[in-house]
């Protein structure tokens, strides 16, 4: 039963590891395709449980790919605005 605990806490850690840096990777990738060095609302420095740190990122994250969405969108109208002229 203990084994079975410690077994599935390290597995959750894992997870949660790995999803901090697909986060991580994805702000980084969002934030070189934008042409930003940085961004305002990214954290400085991740601290606290892998969870904090998860919940840290995220807001940031979700924004950048807000952007991310707003520049694809704006830049199609322009594309069809070209083809239309």
């Amino acid at each position: 039963m203990y084994r079975r605990k410690v077994d599935s806490a390290n597995i959750l850690r894992v997870c949660l590891h790995q999803a901090l840096a697909d986060s991580e990777a994805e702000f980084t990738n969002l934030l070189l395709s934008l042409g930003e060095r940085s961004f305002p609302g990214q954290p400085e420095k991740l601290t606290g449980t892998l969870k904090q740190q998860l919940d840290a990122i995220t807001p940031a994250l979700h924004e950048m790919q807000l952007r991310r969405m707003n520049q694809f969108g704006r830049s199609r109208h322009k594309s069809k605005e070209l083809l239309l002229k």
